[in-house]
């Protein structure tokens, strides 16, 4: 029987100990970021953000049930398929961090919101440098939110398709979806906010 070297496997997950603290730590920060632009911003003029999280924004605000929900649970079946077509370092950290953005929604979606502005432009672009911040905290670091993130990843592995343009064309698809269940306007506004 073939003895199982429990510090590979660590390392093929997970990575060595530096590197593990850098994308925990992107990603802690990186989310926080991510979540304060959701819960504070986005969702005081029901704006989305790419991908996953603007997917699960739009099914928050149809149904009511919180954000965080769906962000974790429509993540699982990339994670699968990135388990199954890319790195497992890559993709388990593309697995931790919704599960930390999850946290972070529960917790502030229950906050009263300390940042209400009445114009739509300053929420989107205030939303959308947040947001930015947040992602390229963890894209700089090695990490992702997870998401059509690891999707993109496949896309570019399997048929060398461009990261930004596999990203782009997902994105957009979501705000045409938005724009036809919420108006144009929620549309162009979250346009502003990528």
């Amino acid at each position: 029987m073939e003895k199982v070297d429990i510090k590979k496997i660590h390392h093929e997950y997970l990575g060595d100990r530096n590197e593990k603290k850098r994308l925990l730590l992107s990603i802690i920060i990186g989310e926080l970021f991510c979540a304060v632009a959701m819960a504070f911003f986005f969702q005081q003029k029901q704006l989305l953000s790419g991908g996953i999280g603007g997917i699960s924004l739009m099914i928050h605000y149809i149904t009511g049930i919180p954000t965080a929900y769906f962000m974790f649970f429509l993540n699982i079946p990339l994670v699968l398929l990135g388990y199954a077509n890319l790195s497992k370092k890559f993709t388990t950290y593309g697995m931790i961090s919704p599960f930390i953005l999850s946290i972070y929604l529960l917790i502030f979606e229950n906050m009263k919101n300390p940042f209400i502005l009445k114009d739509s432009i300053l929420v989107a672009l205030t939303g959308g440098v947040l947001n930015g911040i947040g992602m390229g905290i963890m894209f700089r670091n090695g990490t992702c939110q997870g998401g059509l993130d690891i999707l993109a990843a496949i896309f570019k592995k399997k048929w060398e398709m461009n990261i930004g343009n596999a990203l782009l064309a997902m994105n957009s698809l979501v705000i045409v979806i938005a724009s036809v269940i919420f108006g144009l306007d929620k549309g162009l506004y979250t346009i502003c906010s990528m």
